[in-house]
């Protein structure tokens, strides 16, 4: 039984393979494989046993040809020439209807098909005039079956009246068994439409409320980046007021704690400006391939390490750097992208660190890999938040040394270690500090 219902599955989702889920085409196609399949098999069983019963070949000639005629219908389907199935399929019936009403007269009860026909013409078509025309040619037939009933243009076949109880009592079970499926159809249809309706819905209703969660996050995410810039800005621009203020004396003495004040908000504010660029690629789709030439890492590292002394200073943090012994001069990769790393972790660390305590930089290889690591003595990270922070942007911890950050630093870099093909580990402990390793494969 499993079996035979496989088999016809298949059959009733023949040639639709191209048809989207959600289009009345495949409601249509299905349904119309699937009556084609039945009045080929009705066909064939009754066609050989009205024969038998009459002895009239014209009942085994009409039966076979509508038999063939229906197993084109669902060849036509199968080549995806449905529109002309169709139009054959209706064609097929009504001629059908018509000629077993004029061989067989009042005992084929053919009236009844015209209500079947009448149904599947808006089962088939869904346009007003196609339904129009169609209807009109259905009961044009009803017309034209009474008129040959009453006036006996072609006298219909004789025979027995338990012949006759046969024959009509089967004309009766295939009418209704037809216009029983009809409904099915229907009712099957407009219950696949309900739930693709209701997936459709499920899903516009989840972007929406993403939507709603991701203009929120943006909305925070302006006022940040703009609430931090203003910051870096402000102190630049107090920092120049301060040394117009000066007597050249007085700022000549104390003119190199001014320029690393100046060049420590400059280097901040073109950290968050080039990380809020770099996000706003990725969310664009713009790939930058990766430019590798041959980079001095250690050298690198220190004029990146130098250009944040002063704000570490600044927070009593020291910085070690330790680089294997036998690290080579140069590695090929992105020098850049590299930066940007380097620059990404190093501003963390430095934010996130307790004064008087000391971040670590080491470099090393090992098993293929070039590794970068920045190790801070900090809080440590949360687990809710180290689960996020490579894969969603705006996702940070609010601490009093980061009451506004934008939490884009970390995610733009897991993206940029991504672009290199390779990885970021990260290792934190709540109270004691937080680790991030990257791993580069050697160029």
């Amino acid at each position: 039984m499993r079996k035979l219902a496989t088999l016809i599955k298949k059959a009733a989702n023949i040639g639709t393979a191209d048809i989207p889920m959600y289009e009345a085409a495949l409601s249509v196609t299905r349904g119309i494989n699937l009556l084609s399949l039945l009045i080929l098999v009705l066909n064939v069983l009754f066609g050989p046993l009205y024969y038998f019963i009459t002895g009239k070949l014209y009942i085994l000639i009409g039966s076979l040809s509508e038999a063939g005629f229906v197993a084109g219908v669902i060849i036509l389907n199968y080549s995806k020439r449905r529109s002309l199935a169709n139009i054959l399929f209706y064609l097929v019936l009504n001629t059908a209807t018509f000629y077993f009403s004029v061989i067989l007269g009042q005992l084929g009860e053919a009236q009844l098909m015209i209500v079947f026909l009448v149904g599947l013409s808006f089962f088939m078509f869904h346009t007003f005039t196609t339904r129009l025309i169609s209807i009109s040619g259905t009961l044009l037939l009803l017309v034209l079956m009474e008129v040959n009933f009453k006036f006996r243009f072609i006298d219909p076949i004789h025979t027995s009246a338990h012949d006759i109880d046969l024959m009509r009592w089967t004309a009766y079970g295939v009418t209704v068994f037809l216009v029983a499926i009809l409904f099915y159809l229907y009712a099957l249809n407009n219950s696949r439409l309900l739930d693709e309706l209701k997936k459709h819905s499920e899903i516009i209703e989840s972007r929406l409320e993403r939507e709603k969660g991701l203009n929120v996050i943006k909305s925070q995410f302006i006022r940040n980046s703009y609430h931090e810039v203003r910051t870096q800005f402000a102190g630049v621009f107090l920092t120049i007021q301060v040394l117009a203020r000066m007597k050249k004396e007085e700022a000549v003495a104390k003119l190199d704690d001014i320029v690393s004040d100046l060049r420590s908000g400059c280097k901040t504010l073109q950290l968050v400006l080039t990380n809020i660029l770099e996000y706003s690629k990725f969310e664009a789709g713009i790939s930058q391939q990766a430019l590798y030439e041959p980079v001095n890492m250690i050298m690198t590292i220190d004029l990146i390490v130098n250009s944040f002394k002063y704000a570490a200073n600044k927070k009593n943090v020291a910085i070690d750097c330790q680089y294997s012994a036998d690290f080579e001069e140069y590695v090929i990769s992105d020098k850049v992208k590299i930066m940007q790393i380097v620059t990404n972790l190093l501003h963390n660390a430095i934010k996130f660190s307790k004064p008087n305590t000391c971040i670590r930089v080491a470099l090393d290889k090992k098993d293929g890999y070039v590794r970068l690591s920045v190790k801070d003595e900090g809080n440590g990270i949360a687990h809710d938040i180290l689960e996020k922070m490579f894969n969603e942007p705006f996702i940070t911890e609010k601490s009093a040394n980061n009451e506004e950050g934008i939490g884009l630093g970390l995610q733009v870099t897991g993206q940029i270690v991504a672009s290199l093909e390779g990885r970021i580990d990260v290792e934190s402990e709540i109270g004691k500090g937080a680790g991030f390793t990257v791993s580069l494969p050697i160029g």
